[in-house]
């Protein structure tokens, strides 16, 4: 059986600039990524599309870093928006899930930051709330 899911880095201006590896979104959802990323209808309207479309699984990238490998400066991440600003996955989770019927949600969860029960009971709630659709990208 041949499974599709849709790999979502953390949206600031670096998609459509930097990572050829990534989707340029610029337009192809609502509203503007550069602008207008830490509104939930963005996530809402591509969970529901990628639902239309028939995949199987969108997997919220997260990390807790901003990058300083160009010339050993943060400068040139925070001034294009690579990787940074960006939402927390985790409580974007019931918004998608209550738009969606089938549509997994694979948030991304270090388990530098969420000591292991708090993971868990986060993780089993989400589950409940989702029926069953929430994964765990570690």
């Amino acid at each position: 059986m041949f499974h599709l899911g849709w790999f979502l880095p953390g949206w600031g201006i670096q998609n459509s600039v930097f990572n050829g590896w990534t989707p340029s979104l610029s337009g192809a959802w609502a509203g503007s990524h550069e602008r207008e990323w830490m509104r939930p209808d963005l996530y809402v309207d591509l969970a529901t599309a990628l639902e239309r479309g028939g995949f199987d699984f969108l997997l919220l990238e997260d990390t807790s870093q901003v990058d300083n490998t160009f010339r050993g400066s943060t400068e040139a991440s925070l001034r294009l928006g690579l990787f940074a600003p960006k939402n927390d996955p985790l409580p974007l989770v019931p918004l998608l899930a209550a738009r969606t019927r089938h549509l997994g949600i694979v948030p991304t969860l270090s388990s530098s930051f969420y000591p292991p029960y708090l993971a868990a009971r986060l993780l089993t709630t989400l589950d409940h709330i989702s029926e069953g659709r929430v994964g765990y990208n570690v």
